[in-house]
């Protein structure tokens, strides 16, 4: 009988656990066994984290291709998390524009309980630009919401699967963009020079960190400028004390008569 074949295409001989040259496969935690769709791989995706999976511009787009209006929304919960003018200037079809991460609670957990039931039965999909920073963050916060309120019946979360998309729009545009997934057909920047006073509307768009490295900094300038004031002062007044100063001082001094003469000399 041939060997059964597994699906990375490895023959499977069933050999006994002492004798595999394989790891004996670990039970599915919670957080792995509920994933359906195809998710890339640690290796190939621009993020890892333990909260979501990311999926690819393709996976997406055959989804969207497959499932009508009604299916698609009734099944999954697309977001795009970049700021309003991106979202208007070009977003993935069905997408639902969210870029405030304090509002996603009221987003994933409305107070109307069958709203909650339905939003409960779906799965979360989320993208910015890049799917660097404003996409896993949301993911993130909603993961966090998720495991706050489930605390006390752990590991049980109410959205089990959270993807996000690869390479945000920006590589879905590229791609697999077309009229039919990207409504409308375009692509604002989120520096796009036409929407910076856009931009400065959006005060969280700069994080924490970022404000104390800066001012972080500019101490340290600061601090560095002082002790380069305080030496140099210290350094001059020593100066005077050493042969070598007063020969700097004596040569300056002297300098600056020649150059006066020079000015008001009266011929």
């Amino acid at each position: 009988m041939a060997p059964a074949q597994t699906c990375e295409g490895i023959p499977n001989f069933n050999l006994p656990s002492f004798c595999s040259p394989w790891k004996t496969p670990q039970p599915e935690t919670p957080s792995t066994s509920h994933y359906h769709l195809p998710a890339l791989s640690p290796v190939a995706s621009q993020i890892q984290s333990s909260a979501f999976r990311s999926i690819s511009a393709h996976v997406l787009a055959n989804l969207i291709n497959t499932l009508s209006h009604e299916e698609f929304t009734a099944k999954y919960c697309l977001v795009d998390c970049r700021y309003p003018y991106e979202y208007c200037g070009g977003h993935i079809k069905h997408a639902t524009n969210l870029f405030d991460p304090e509002e996603i609670n009221q987003m994933f957990y409305p107070d109307d309980e069958e709203e909650a039931f339905k939003m409960r039965q779906k799965i979360p999909i989320f993208y910015c630009e890049f799917s660097q920073k404003r996409g896993p963050q949301m993911g993130h916060k909603l993961r966090e919401i998720d495991r706050m309120r489930n605390e006390h019946s752990y590991p049980q979360v109410d959205f089990p699967e959270i993807y996000l998309l690869d390479r945000g729009y920006s590589n879905f545009f590229s791609q697999c963009g077309s009229p039919v997934l990207c409504q409308p057909m375009e692509y604002v920047k989120m520096l796009d020079k036409r929407h910076r006073a856009n931009l400065h509307h959006f005060s969280f768009h700069h994080s924490r960190s970022s404000i104390y490295r800066s001012s972080s900094h500019g101490d340290s300038r600061r601090d560095m400028k002082r002790r380069r004031a305080s030496g140099s002062s210290e350094s001059s007044q020593d100066s005077a004390t050493t042969p070598v100063g007063r020969a700097r001082i004596l040569y300056r001094e002297t300098k600056n008569a020649k150059i006066a003469r020079k000015l008001f000399y009266v011929s």
